[in-house]
């Protein structure tokens, strides 16, 4: 997880040229509101959907091959496919970085853990672009209100789960 914000952030000049930009607070925080949703739905894909649907990957190390090579695959297709299969080389950096957090979660098994790792890489190279600094408030509250709901329902869904489960044992 460390290398792979390493690579992506600081090794990749990424780091510096967001304290060159000198950006304020407040366009921080849309930043970080807008790249919220937009992480997360890829982190959801990537690290619960994916794991998911290859079957018993835990215990076979076949399958966590392939859960591995899977994960950088979408990172790699996700990323050509978003620049407009123009760049390349964004996508095969992001398929690597991909593999990285790939590897992290097939270590960890946590979620949180290389979704946090995936919105920092998100969020600093984003910044670096610099490309979304007029997007408007509304619309990145709002997208970060509607995943915080998401998250919120599948929280007490999963509790109330968990806690039927309790009762009936």
């Amino acid at each position: 997880m460390v290398l792979a914000i390493l690579l992506s952030t600081i090794l990749s000049g990424a780091f510096v040229k967001v304290i060159e930009l000198k950006y304020s607070w407040g366009l921080i925080l849309k930043y970080i509101l807008l790249f919220f949703p937009m992480s997360l739905g890829i982190g959801l894909f990537a690290f619960l959907l994916i794991p998911n649907t290859i079957k018993d990957w835990k215990k076979n190390n076949i399958k966590s091959v392939l859960l591995v090579i899977s994960i950088s695959i979408f990172f790699f297709f996700s990323f050509y496919i978003d620049s407009l299969f123009q760049d390349i080389e964004l996508a095969v950096t992001m398929g690597f970085i991909g593999l990285l957090l790939a590897l992290g979660y097939l270590f960890l098994r946590n979620f949180w853990v290389v979704y946090s790792a995936l919105f920092i890489i998100m969020l600093v190279n984003t910044l670096a672009d610099n490309k979304y600094d007029e997007y408007s408030y509304w619309v990145v509250i709002i997208s970060s209100l509607l995943s915080l709901t998401i998250l919120t329902f599948d929280f007490i869904k999963n509790n109330r789960i968990k806690i039927t489960n309790l009762s009936i044992e």
